[in-house]
Formats: structure tokens, C-alpha cells, sequence
């Protein structure tokens, strides 16, 4: 038998894309490529995608550091950025 939270809906969603599977089985619902527009610590918008871990540098108050990538600088103003939450990096989407 299920435990209980298996039995549940599959948590991941924003509000463009759900996932209609149960908890346990794997997701239908890929990224969502829209950009996030979640509120940072800061005030400012967050530079992520929705429904996925808000970036927490700001383009603004972090100019440096998220304009600065691998290969030189990035010069696009309304890049994104996919924060992965175990090394704490940011990463151009």
C-alpha cells in the first residue's frame, strides 16, 4: 500500500504548468520557461523562472556578480537565470 503522502497530487506547479501525477510517480510537467515574478528580500523582481528556486541575487543590487558568467559578461537585460540550490551557483538559462 501507498503511505499517505503518496497518495497525494504531485506538488510541483506554477501558475502556468501542473503536474497531474501522484506524489510518487514521476512528474508530466516539464520547466516552465516564463520568467519568475516573485519579489526578492530586496524588493526587487526575481531574475529566475517560474516555479523554480528564486536566484538570491538581485540584477540590480548584485549588478556585478550576475552580469559576470563563465565565458565573459552578459549584456542581455532580461536574461534568466536557473539557481541550483545545492552549490548555491547561478546559471544563464
Amino acid at each position: 500500500d501507498l503511505c499517505e503522502p503518496c497518495r497525494e497530487l504531485c506538488a510541483y506547479e506554477c501558475k502556468h504548468l501542473r503536474c497531474t501525477r501522484l506524489c510518487y510517480e514521476p512528474c508530466n510537467r516539464g520547466p516552465c520557461n516564463k520568467p519568475c515574478n516573485k519579489k526578492l528580500k530586496c524588493g526587487h523582481i526575481c531574475i529566475g523562472l517560474c516555479g523554480e528556486p528564486c536566484p538570491p541575487q538581485c540584477r540590480i543590487c548584485h549588478k556585478d556578480i550576475v552580469q559576470e558568467i563563465f565565458f565573459g559578461s552578459e549584456d542581455e537585460p532580461d536574461a534568466r537565470f536557473v539557481f541550483l540550490p545545492n552549490c548555491k551557483h547561478i546559471s544563464m538559462y
